[in-house]
């Protein structure tokens, strides 16, 4: 596997700099700066392929996440772990996953609480590594939630706005079955994180928030309590104020050059950040009209016009419900060219507009894909245009950039290049056409190259209900990685601009002109001025920290520190360097782990101070751009059939009721049992231990028959030695018996004699065995020299369950198999062979199955399938 640059990263600068007495012009100069750009901060893309677009409460979210090396787009599982984080829509984080590889694959999965609130969330996926370009360069998308009280509650909400910043809210729910108008007491409501308010409704059930929320404000929910039986939650999307409209325009080459024919593209946004279309006229100072305009896509449109020197422009624009506004347009320039770039199916024809007043400095032209230089070369002023052909570029956005002699970016533009050729060949295939209920599905994929040779790589599949389930129109893998993860800014449906695996050329090209480049800065890289990565690469596991001691709290030099897992039998120890500071890494193991860190001086005197690096997640500071959902049939349908599905497996949903008490005996014996022995000597059960009232371990000791304990000293029948010490399984270190919080043990047992050969001459002195009531240690005190921790451990994926209706009573079964994601796969390898055989069940409802295959081949191709299956009625 062909894993480029992340790998470069550690040893390729020395070398890169070694060869900078080669460079003999300034454009030899840019060119190697970009090349050492790439090379000394390598970048990662990732895309999260979900087994379907919404879910309802108590459901599972199933995830894989693929991610590629961002220069030549081949896997490059090289980062350790990927983080996926659901966040609600007040920018909390719901559910925080660390997910390693398994067979160079990252995959898991979410589990949905009962009782979180209805709303639209994000789930967002990135590596440690990628935490250096920010926040942008994640990946993450919007996944609908629903409650299935929703069914049987519609809320409805409307918004005034008034001067001075104020907004007023009305509520108001109704009984869908009844048809009627509920009429509560009283309406939680919270508006984004500020205080909860209890809201009395009128006599009509209508609930009335007055409040202050600037109308372009980002943040933007309300967070809705209503207790009906069961507690419905929800987050409502506070709408922005109608009417108000944003347009911009970006001259092709970045300016208005005057006496040259100018095409010029706008983009149109609402306040939400979504498109507006529009329909304008463009006047010059005298208001005459120059020309006219409208939206062609999403908002966006072009014009071309010959702009005049001293001139100022404007256009008047107007949207879809009348409201007109006037823009300017930039000014007008005579002093620097621009890029001007035609393209055809093959060819891209490049030319530098210029004002006839300007003169013909020396200019460069450079070409780059993903921060790869593809061309470089000085501008012949004599030519009146340099042709490209397509074919010299791989499918993606090319970025060209004008120079100055001193390598001052002039002028850019953007290209976006399509070829099939680019593109895996995928073959879906089943056994038969048309399939009946609890029928077996036998499918066989082919990935193939464009010279039909096989394609080994790997990818997630996904088979979903098209009566219950809309698939995902807006985000794919093959948009992701060759547009979004490219482009600077917000990107609306982006994969509207691919229609079945063609682009739109006319559209793109808008994007193109409306967006940029957002990789490297550009600029700064030519002139030498590099960026480099403050995170690293995350190879593994890691707990550091620093050991301080002494009068004046200065760094403990060689001071010995212990790392103990007690549930996974882990133990290390290492010595402080001249700093204090310590690393423990070489290890993991799964979320929920708990650690001890147990610092000692360098003579093994306590009095020294531990202090642990806590773990930093980056915060989530990005708009939240979308649409407020429509109750659309589909969507009504699949809550409906998800929680019947989600009844019959569970049971009924929670119901919430007073407190109740249940009080009973515990049986210490049966749930304290050691896997080295089967009877101690002598043993302190929980009750004992409860009814003692002892605050330390060595109060309890006292009660076992042999134990001497002194202060300084704990000895089994008068031995000089000091006992083994074993809490949970693992064995630690006496001095722990000072630490211990006495209201967490649950038992503590004395082996003395044979019982003890099984430890060993460990354990010859005796051994004090104690058992923790949850398998987590807690301190009596807070000891200065000892720590708990428990970071974030990796994610435990678990197999998603496909019914096998393989025998006569299984088909006859009762249970309705009410399925929408019918089939769910993320971790599928294709072999040098490039097929793969697959097989599943079909479920009970008549309907057509959707298809989605995505993922990376070994190449750095994309893979992407979308194919259909008939379940035709029995």
């Amino acid at each position: 596997m062909r894993i480029r640059s992340l790998i470069l990263f550690f040893c390729c600068f020395a070398a890169l700099s070694a060869q900078e007495s080669e460079i003999f012009s300034p454009l030899d100069s840019a060119v190697f700066n970009i090349r050492k750009q790439v090379q000394v901060f390598p970048q990662e893309k990732i895309y999260l392929q979900t087994d379907k677009p919404y879910y309802i409460t108590g459901e599972k979210i199933f995830f894989r996440a693929h991610l590629i090396d961002a220069l030549t787009h081949t896997p490059a599982p090289v980062s350790r772990y990927v983080y996926v984080e659901l966040i609600d829509p007040v920018d909390s984080i719901v559910t925080r996953l660390k997910v390693l590889p398994e067979d160079e694959m990252y995959f898991g999965q979410f589990s949905l609480p009962e009782d979180m609130p209805e709303g639209v969330y994000k789930i967002r996926a990135y590596t440690n590594f990628m935490r250096n370009s920010g926040e942008d360069y994640f990946f993450s998308k919007m996944i609908r939630i629903g409650d299935p009280h929703a069914l049987h509650v519609k809320t409805e909400t409307s918004f005034t706005f008034e001067e001075d910043k104020k907004v007023v809210m009305e509520l108001r729910f109704a009984d869908i079955k009844m048809q009627e108008y509920l009429k509560p007491k009283t309406i939680s409501v919270c508006i984004n994180k500020g205080k909860t308010m209890a809201v009395k409704p009128d006599k009509e059930g209508v609930a009335r928030i007055r409040f202050n929320l600037p109308h372009i404000a980002r943040e933007r929910v309300a967070y809705v309590e209503l207790d009906d039986r069961r507690v419905y939650k929800q987050y409502i999307r506070i709408p922005y104020p109608e009417g108000h409209y944003d347009v911009s325009f970006y001259p092709e080459g970045g300016y208005l050059i005057a006496d040259v024919l100018c095409n010029v593209a706008f983009k149109s946004l609402k306040s939400n950040g979504l498109y507006e279309n529009i329909t304008g006229e463009v006047y010059d100072s005298r208001g005459e009209s120059v020309t006219i305009f409208s939206s062609a896509f999403q908002g966006m449109g072009a014009f071309i016009f010959t702009p005049k020197a001293g001139e100022q422009y404007y256009a008047l624009c107007r949207n879809e419900k009348g409201v007109e506004m006037r823009f300017n347009l930039p000014e007008v320039r005579t002093d620097v060219p621009g890029l001007k770039i035609n393209s055809s199916k093959d060819k891209c024809w490049v030319t530098v507009n210029r004002s006839s007043s300007h003169k013909n400095d020396t200019l460069y032209l450079l070409v780059h894909e993903k921060g790869e230089v593809q061309y470089a070369g000085r501008w012949n002023e004599k030519k009146e245009y340099l042709l490209f052909n397509k074919d010299d570029f791989t499918s993606g956005i090319v970025h060209f950039i004008l120079l100055s002699s001193d390598l001052r970016p002039l002028s850019e533009r953007l290209v976006f290049i399509w070829h099939e050729k680019d593109q895996v060949v995928t073959s879906f295939k089943t056994d038969k056409e048309s399939y009946g209920k609890r029928e077996k599905v036998s499918t066989l994929t082919e990935l193939k190259d464009n010279s039909l040779q096989p394609v080994p790589g790997t990818f997630s599949i996904t088979v979903t209900d098209d009566k219950d389930v809309k698939t995902d129109t807006c985000r794919n893998i093959l948009e992701s990685f060759l547009l979004s993860s490219e482009l600077k800014g917000y990107i609306e449906c982006p994969a509207c601009y691919f229609s079945e695996g063609k682009r739109s050329q006319t559209s793109l090209d808008l994007l193109m002109m409306t967006q940029g480049w957002r990789r490297y800065d550009i600029p700064r890289v030519i002139t030498g001025n590099l960026q480099f990565p403050k995170e690293p690469l995350e190879m593994g596991q890691v707990i550091s920290g620093t050991v301080k001691g002494g009068l004046f709290s200065k760094a403990s030099e060689k001071a010995k520190v212990s790392i103990i897992a007690p549930k996974r039998g882990y133990f290390d120890i290492t010595e402080a360097d001249k700093n204090g500071r310590f690393v423990f890494q070489g290890f993991e193991f799964p979320d929920s782990t708990q650690y001890i860190v147990y610092a000692l001086s360098k003579k093994g005197g306590k009095r020294v101070e531990l202090i642990l690096d806590k773990e930093s997640f980056p915060d989530h500071t990005s708009s939240w751009i979308y649409d407020t959902p429509k109750d659309d049939r589909i969507f009504q349908e699949y809550i409906t059939n998800a929680d019947m599905k989600y009844t019959y497996e569970n049971g009924i949903r929670l119901i919430n009721l007073e407190e109740v008490t249940v009080r009973a005996s515990r049986r210490s014996e049966e749930k304290y049992q050691s896997s080295y022995y089967s009877m101690p000597d002598n043993s302190l059960k929980e009750e004992d231990i409860e009814k003692s009232g002892s605050t330390s371990v060595r109060n309890l000791l006292y009660r076992f028959p042999g134990v001497w304990v002194t202060p300084d000293k704990i000895s089994i029948r008068g031995s000089r030695y000091e006992p083994l010490l074993m809490v949970d399984g693992v064995e630690m270190d006496i001095e722990m018996l000072d630490v211990l919080n006495v209201h967490d043990i649950g038992q503590i047992d004395l082996l003395k004699g044979a019982s003890t050969a099984i430890f060993g001459l460990r354990g010859g002195n005796g051994v004090i065995s104690i058992f923790t009531k949850r398998g987590e240690i807690t301190f009596r005190d807070n000891p200065i020299n000892i720590a708990l921790q428990t970071p974030k451990g990796y994610h435990l994926p678990v197999e998603f369950y496909s019914p096998q209706y393989d025998t006569p009573e299984k088909i006859s079964e009762q249970t309705p198999d009410l399925r929408s994601t019918i089939y769910w796969k993320p971790n599928v390898r294709v072999t040098e062979s490039g097929e793969v055989p697959l097989d599943f069940y079909t479920a009970d409802a008549e309907t057509t199955y959707s298809v989605i295959m995505e993922g990376v081949a070994a190449d750095g191709k994309i893979i992407r399938h979308v194919g259909k299956i008939k379940r035709v009625k029995n």
